[in-house]
């Protein structure tokens, strides 16, 4: 019971952080900062691999979410321009998103002033 207590005090301790839940996330194709691919079928031994890039890193740092069936889903924070490829094993990807309450931006108007 001590270990369980323990652990509850750790996963609910320190400020409430921003999450990229739904109503944060937009489509990978419609971020204009973002591009992500996966494939689902890759393999007998890797079914499942995605790649994902910041086409906006000059601007600032975007995240991504990637959304799996059936287990938890990966946040991954892309500070440069170069590809980030991962593979998840037999695990499907359902779709990939950028969070608009991690990321500094997931289109250029995020951040552009109006005049």
């Amino acid at each position: 019971m001590f270990i369980f207590t323990l652990l509850l005090a750790f996963a609910s301790a320190g400020p409430a952080h921003a999450n990229c839940s739904k109503k944060y996330r937009i489509k990978h194709g419609d971020a204009e900062c973002l591009t992500a691919k996966w494939d689902n079928n890759k393999d007998w031994l890797s079914r499942s691999e995605y790649e994902i890039k910041n086409k906006c890193s000059s601007l600032g740092m975007v995240v991504a979410k990637i959304d799996i069936k059936n287990l938890w889903d990966r946040t991954v924070y892309l500070s440069d321009d170069e590809w980030e490829e991962s593979s998840l094993g037999f695990a499907d990807i359902r779709h990939i998103y950028c969070c608009t309450d991690l990321s500094d931006l997931c289109n250029r108007s995020d951040i552009e002033d109006d005049n």
